[in-house]
């Protein structure tokens, strides 16, 4: 994979408990086991906000323009997605994070849900949720965390393919 990413974070956004987001990026993904490449580059703005003392709450926007280049030898499946496309998603996420420390947990526990809708503008159309789980435990004094993590997702293509960039 090669990637690309400038992102910037202002971590109090209008001197408020607040942080925004922006970036660009381009990625490109070589399979050649399936002979294509996904190409992806695009940006996208994020507002971040806290819940009370554990919670989180974000809301954003993202434009991506993709290129699927299907090779010589691809299966059919993945000729069938070649090609350019544009995506346009709002996403809004909520977390949760009983953690000890938010950056190299030792104990507790985090949470979180993103919900996205894509289709307001662009080629593609789907709603995707995702929920996440982790749990971390200290086993030997602060050496050894134990940590067990758990994601569950859902992809609706709303009447038309679910994407290989989109799926899980």
């Amino acid at each position: 994979e090669n990637r690309a990413d400038f992102s910037f974070t202002e971590p109090f956004f209008l001197d408020r408990n607040a942080s925004i987001t922006n970036n660009i990026f381009t990625t490109v993904q070589e399979y050649p086991e399936s002979n294509y490449n996904n190409e992806r580059e695009g940006g996208g703005l994020s507002i971040l906000y806290n819940i009370g003392e554990y919670g989180s709450q974000s809301l954003g926007y993202r434009l991506e323009k993709r290129n699927i280049v299907a090779y010589d030898g691809a299966a059919s499946s993945i000729k069938s997605l070649a090609g350019e496309s544009i995506l346009s998603a709002v996403t809004l996420g909520n977390s949760i994070d009983k953690t000890d420390n938010r950056f190299n947990p030792t104990e507790g526990w985090a949470t979180s849900n993103r919900l996205s809708l894509a289709g307001i503008g662009g080629d593609k159309k789907y709603f995707k949720a995702t929920q996440s789980f982790s749990t971390y435990k200290e086993v030997i004094d602060e050496n050894i965390i134990g940590s067990i993590s758990t994601q569950v997702g859902y992809i609706d293509g709303l009447n038309q393919n679910i994407d290989i960039s989109d799926r899980f």
